[in-house]
């Protein structure tokens, strides 16, 4: 199955975690990057509960700064730029909806992981709306990490979902 699994996402099987769905992976993730006080997070506001929450949890819990963007609805370019005027020195971890569960909007998950990458930031995404909706090789998109739930537009059975984590 995981070999399958990774043919299906475009990596490599040691990189896919099976988990009950994409917010046991958002979570994992929230909760097992070392983060300090006051290190500082970038999510979308549409971001659905459960890829928000591990993250608010965080802020409350340890300190972190969770920043927020409205996504723009009209450009790409423009949620790039809205992620960018929020990086600061402190910026960790960038997270994206890949679609947001409130209006369908496919967000720029490529361009968003070639700037983090570029300035050594970790990038998650939150496919939940995604695998099975649209296309998705996980290998072109350069994620860090990406989860999503097997029980929505793949149509698998609830407590199926997967974390990718890229080996390097």
């Amino acid at each position: 199955t995981r070999e399958a699994m990774a043919r299906f996402l475009g990596v490599q099987p040691a990189e896919i975690c099976f988990v009950r769905n994409a917010t046991e992976g958002n979570s994992i993730i929230a909760a097992g990057l070392t983060l300090e006080p006051g290190d500082e997070v970038i999510f979308d506001s549409h971001a659905h509960p459960g890829g928000s929450f591990p993250w608010i949890n965080r802020a409350q819990q340890r300190g972190i700064v969770v920043r927020l963007f409205e996504p723009d609805p009209t450009s790409d370019e423009g949620n790039l730029a809205r992620i960018k005027a929020l990086v600061t020195p402190r910026t960790r971890v960038i997270q994206v909806s890949h679609i947001t569960c409130t209006t369908g909007q496919v967000l720029p998950v490529t361009a968003v992981a070639a700037y983090a990458r570029e300035r050594g930031l970790w990038f998650h995404v939150d496919g939940a709306q995604a695998v099975g909706m649209i296309p998705v090789d996980l290998r072109a998109l350069g994620c860090d990490s990406y989860a999503f739930s097997g029980h929505k537009w793949l149509g698998g059975p609830h407590e199926s979902g997967v974390l990718f984590l890229r080996r390097d």
